[in-house]
């Protein structure tokens, strides 16, 4: 029913597929996860959409890495920040008496 090569080419197809799964599991269980993606995470949750602005902000808390002991959420400031001025552009003036380039003496 089966021959030789059928067999060695039905085992070779069911490492291939096993090899695959392997490293598939692999990649996704050895992939470091950085802490500050965990809002991300909760961002992209059904739940996120559904909850009320209390609620979002919340569930952003719970997962966020804060130092500190104030809340991450909480504005530190109370005005806005005032836009940064940018330096005022120095502009020489032209010399009365320079030279003035000249392209083509025939064209003055």
């Amino acid at each position: 029913m089966f021959g030789l090569t059928t067999l060695i080419a039905l085992v070779c197809v069911v490492v291939g597929i096993a090899l695959a799964r392997m490293t598939w599991w692999f990649w996704n269980e050895a992939r470091p996860e950085s802490p500050a993606l965990a809002p991300l995470e909760i961002m992209s949750d059904a739940a996120y959409g559904k909850a009320d602005e209390a609620q979002r902000v919340a569930m952003l808390d719970a997962v966020r890495m804060s130092t500190s002991n104030v809340p991450v959420s909480r504005p530190m400031r109370t005005e806005p920040r005032r836009p940064v001025g940018r330096p005022e552009r120095i502009v020489k003036l032209p010399v009365d008496n320079a030279p003035q380039p000249v392209i083509d003496p025939l064209l003055k």
